[in-house]
């Protein structure tokens, strides 16, 4: 069964975001949604995602009001579980997904080679057998925007997390 989604937060992302990019973020919402995950409201614009309590992911609107930004919307999988993707995530494009959604913009608080107030993951780390260097500490993975395939990876990413780290 379908469950429905906040009709406050239908309404806050129609008024925030690019159209083509709403049904993608509602959709988005409704996989969370059904598959026994949940929001809880971080600020206006920012959502916790979790599941047995433990937090997978944050949800974000960048509204072209308060953040000057482009309607624009994000998934950052929780840092925390970083360094675990190597042990499950073995599908090429979620791979692909993750390694073109590092971010290099390091956070305020980021302090050289770990984030002084996040789990320490090192600024410099391989994944996938691939090096990276100079990743943010406290949200190593930004999914902008992601729609058709993209969408459809970042989905599967975050049942993997799910599967492999909450319910372990």
């Amino acid at each position: 069964m379908e469950k429905k989604i906040n009709s406050k937060l239908v309404e806050l992302a129609t008024s925030t975001l690019d159209k083509d990019k709403i049904d993608d973020f509602l959709d988005f919402l409704g996989f969370i949604k059904n598959n026994g995950m949940s929001l809880q409201k971080k600020s206006t614009y920012s959502w916790w995602v979790s599941y047995k309590n433990t937090g997978i992911c944050t949800v974000n609107l960048y509204s072209k009001i308060v953040y000057k930004a482009d309607g624009s919307w994000s998934i950052y999988p929780r840092g925390r579980f970083f360094s675990k993707y190597d042990k499950f995530v073995k599908d090429d494009d979620i791979q692909k997904l993750i390694l073109n959604s590092l971010n290099f913009d390091l956070c305020e608080k980021c302090k050289g080679d770990t984030c002084a107030n996040f789990e320490k993951i090192p600024h410099c780390t391989t994944i996938f057998g691939k090096s990276c260097n100079n990743i943010c500490s406290g949200v190593p993975i930004k999914i902008i925007n992601p729609c058709g395939e993209s969408l459809e990876h970042a989905k599967q990413l975050i049942i993997l997390v799910k599967d492999n780290i909450v319910n372990r």
